[in-house]
């Protein structure tokens, strides 16, 4: 919602600057344009402001240019443009800096700095902390004591010096002091969350994060950091994996359309820790529905079973009626027999009856499971889920049209791809009908990773012994059998 309130912003500045008839009216919303853009789309902000650039130095406005330089060295930053982004604050005229720019170019120098030392390209940490200081303090001294901003940069100044006492009370109060929806509030609030993870006051910590994330989603921006930092804290502090996939996942989105390399560097170091450990829950609830299960049809069998025993004693009864002191005896001896019986089949029955209604509980709640997964789309989760759900040949017929068609979605070139690995002649063409052979699908499920013979058995009905003949034969067929497995797990990897 406000990420597309203020593109209906954009669209109405930029309907106002290709009308526009002079070139100071251009510059004028070729700025403010910009400026709508710096942190929503990095290179939208840097064509406008070029733009600008070159209108400014045509009209001789040099004090629009040192504003172009700034802006200019926040899309370089963010973008992982390092000398670019120093290039241009270094070309900015300081001299003739005042008020509100002179603030800005000591805030992204303390921005870029702060840039330098996240991703390890900074000189000389000691310097580099010193300048940042100084940019600092020259801010605390351009702005108002008692302001939400002075609040702020004074927070920050006594964080630098290590007085983290003195750095959080100002600022919560410059939190008191800023909206919700400006950019200064999610900086302090991120920089109080931080102070709170340091001191390990996880509550506090979690509360500021989130409190950051929504200002930022206020601010209606895609360069952020609070979404990912609650991920760390999630997955690490919390093991709330699920919370922390989703939370790491829109983070990259944002980073993605915000076109931020060093975002996408940074969020890639996370996300595969994020996402198995999510993964690994999945998986440990799957193992447990296929516990249950393995349990549920154990008391089935025992239930065939105590029909079975109560037959062949009915069989046996039939056969003692020769004489009626034989048929007596024998009326008695199998009364107790069907005593018993029926107290063991009852037993199966009524434990059997509990188990059943317990898996139809945890069915139900898989298929809650499933819907929840389908709302924020995880489908490859979902895939993992159905797998555990196919007892009969009709089940099983679905489950295997259902995987074929969900696994070809996700890796469409798998049959051509896996046929090239094979020498020409023992290539696999599924018949007609279907999607996949039953070769294909062994190694379809093998490409998922599930590489142990006793799961593929369980997953697709057949023996281990058959997919133990399957692999070894399609192995004998490859063109390079040593590596086989390997080049298989490769399959579609850029899909």
């Amino acid at each position: 919602m406000y990420v597309n309130a203020k593109l209906d912003r954009i669209d109405s500045l930029r309907s106002l600057f290709y009308a526009a008839t002079t070139p100071e009216r251009e510059l004028e919303l070729s700025m403010l344009i910009s400026e709508q853009y710096l942190l929503l789309r990095a290179d939208s902000a840097m064509a406008y402001s070029q733009f600008a650039e070159k209108i400014a130095e045509e009209l001789g406005r040099n004090d629009v240019l040192n504003a172009i330089y700034i802006r200019q060295s926040v899309a370089y930053a963010t973008s992982g443009f390092f000398e670019e982004a120093e290039n241009k604050l270094k070309s900015v005229d300081t001299a003739a800096l005042t008020g509100a720019t002179k603030v800005k170019y000591y805030e992204q120098y303390v921005q870029f700095y702060n840039w330098l030392v996240a991703f390890g390209t900074m000189r000389d940490f000691g310097q580099t902390r010193a300048a940042m200081k100084a940019c600092a303090d020259s801010i605390v001294a351009l702005t108002p004591a008692d302001s939400g901003v002075g609040l702020y940069w004074r927070g920050e100044v006594r964080r630098f010096q290590g007085n983290y006492d003195d750095a959080e009370k100002a600022y919560r109060e410059a939190l008191t002091k800023l909206r919700m929806d400006e950019r200064y509030y999610a900086s302090a609030a991120c920089a109080l969350a931080l102070i709170y993870l340091e001191q390990k006051r996880y509550d506090e910590c979690e509360e500021w994060f989130i409190n950051s994330a929504i200002s930022d989603q206020k601010c209606a921006i895609k360069e952020n950091y609070s979404l990912q930092a609650i991920s760390d804290f999630l997955v690490n502090i919390r093991g709330e994996e699920e919370r922390a996939n989703t939370y790491i996942s829109y983070a990259l989105a944002d980073a993605i359309y915000y076109n931020n390399r060093l975002r996408l560097t940074e969020i890639a170091k996370k996300f595969p820790d994020v996402a198995f450990r999510y993964q690994e829950t999945e998986r440990q609830a799957l193992r447990r529905m296929t516990m249950i299960t393995f349990i549920i049809i154990l008391l089935a069998v025992g239930l065939l079973a105590a029909i079975w025993l109560t037959y062949k004693q009915t069989q046996r009864l039939r056969k003692s009626q020769k004489t009626l002191h034989l048929m007596y005896q024998e009326l008695t001896d199998v009364n107790k027999q069907l005593k018993t019986t029926n107290s063991k089949r009852e037993k199966y029955a009524s434990l059997f009856i509990e188990l059943s209604a317990s898996y139809m509980d945890k069915y139900a709640n898989l298929i809650k499971t499933i819907e929840r997964k389908i709302k924020v789309k995880q489908t490859d989760d979902l895939l993992v889920t159905l797998h555990a759900n196919r007892i009969s040949d009709a089940d099983a017929k679905e489950f295997y049209f259902n995987f074929d068609s969900a696994f070809l979605e996700l890796y469409p070139t798998f049959v051509s791809e896996f046929n090239n690995l094979l020498q020409p002649e023992y290539r696999i063409v599924p018949k007609k009908g279907e999607k996949l052979s039953g070769e294909l699908r062994i190694f379809a499920l093998i490409r998922l990773g599930i590489n142990d013979t006793q799961q593929l058995s369980t997953l697709l009905f057949y023996s281990t012994r058959t997919i133990y003949n399957y692999r070894s034969v399609t192995k004998q067929h490859a063109l390079s059998p040593n590596d086989f497995d390997d080049q298989v797990m490769k399959i579609c990897a850029y899909t």
